[in-house]
Formats: structure tokens, C-alpha cells, sequence
């Protein structure tokens, strides 16, 4: 018989909802779940005023455009960074559209830069 490797991820966790029959249930890993969820409405809000601020105040476009283009990656990796911590068996499907954003994000702005 081969050699098989041990599996991991294979313990219990209740992936249901947060509150669960009207009751909080602060374990571990609903405790890291509010804070990730916190943390990524936070950025959402932050980027999206910081980008108003900068579309109301549109004033320099070359420099602002680039401006522009950072300030939407924030929120696109909390977001994916929140669902990664609430779903984490399905962890690899978000790193690979995290990294397939990152690699788009980065050609483009190469090839728009120098328009």
C-alpha cells in the first residue's frame, strides 16, 4: 500500500451562521471572524471615501488615475481576505482569484500607465 499523506482541515467547525438560535457563541473562530469581518467594512468604507475624495477632487488626472487604481486593491483584499477566514475550505479558490486580480491588476496598470 503507498504512503499517504496525513489530512488536515479535517475538524468539526460549525460554518453556519454567526448567531446560532438567537444566542452568541464566542468561540475562537467566530471571535476571529468578527474581527476579520470588522476589519474588512472598515477598509471597504475607508477606500471608499478616500476614492470620492479623489473623484470629487479630480484635479492632477495623470497622478490621480494611478491614485485611483491603488486605492481599489485595498478593499478587494479584504474582502476576499474575510471570505478566505468564513470559508476556509475553500480557501484555495479565493487565493487563486486573489492572484489572478493581482496579476490582471498589475498588466494593466502597466499598459494604462503609459497611456
Amino acid at each position: 500500500m503507498a504512503p499517504t499523506c496525513p489530512s488536515q482541515n479535517t475538524q468539526a467547525v460549525d460554518q453556519s451562521s454567526f448567531w446560532s438560535s438567537g444566542d452568541l457563541n464566542w468561540d475562537g473562530h467566530r471571535i476571529g471572524w468578527a474581527i476579520a469581518g470588522g476589519c474588512a467594512a472598515l477598509t471597504v468604507l475607508i477606500s471608499l471615501v478616500s476614492v470620492l475624495q479623489h473623484c470629487r477632487n479630480y484635479n492632477k488626472p495623470n497622478e490621480q488615475r494611478q491614485v485611483l487604481r491603488v486605492l481599489y486593491m485595498p478593499p478587494v483584499y479584504a474582502v476576499i481576505s474575510f471570505f478566505s477566514y468564513r470559508f476556509f475550505r475553500s480557501y484555495t479558490y479565493y487565493s487563486l482569484v486573489e492572484s489572478a486580480y493581482e496579476v490582471s491588476f498589475v498588466v494593466l496598470a502597466v499598459f494604462l500607465s503609459k497611456a
